[in-house]
């Protein structure tokens, strides 16, 4: 049995996920923004080389061909939305601890929560470790 490798590249100009086809310097797009991998509707980049292109015809591997799709993690709405109530929890902890007037009542509390979504992650942040959290809690219960 053949086997294609599709290896997650990142996102086009359209949101669209992309896959590099196996080592052919081709791409496909998925054109249903899919969030997991049962629901991608792959097409071929056009011109094919292009991971920009626009979407063109289906992409339909011969019968007997496995397709295995590589590197493809898509972030959840649950994620995405625990990301961004990361962020502001961190921001919050910036305003604490640099604006005279601005303190957080229950800093336990808000470093718990920190902590929480931090490790319910899979693919952790890379723009806040769990040492940073730390660190918030030791200057702000200072």
């Amino acid at each position: 049995m053949s086997k294609i490798i599709l290896t997650y590249v990142g996102k086009d100009s359209w949101s669209s996920p992309t896959f590099k086809v196996g080592n052919t310097g081709y791409y496909v797009k998925d054109v249903n923004l899919a969030n997991n991998k049962e629901n991608l509707c792959l097409h071929w980049s056009s011109p094919k080389d292009d991971i920009d292109g626009e979407p063109d015809y289906p992409f339909k591997p011969k019968e007997g061909v496995e397709v295995e799709i590589v590197g493809f993690n898509p972030i959840t709405k649950e994620d995405k939305f625990n990301y961004m109530m990361l962020s502001r929890l961190q921001s919050d902890c910036e305003a604490h601890l640099g604006i005279s007037n601005y303190k957080i009542v229950d800093v336990e509390n808000h470093i718990r929560v920190m902590k929480d979504l931090w490790y319910g992650f899979e693919e952790k942040p890379e723009w806040l470790t769990i040492e940073q959290i730390e660190e918030y809690e030791k200057e702000m219960k200072q």
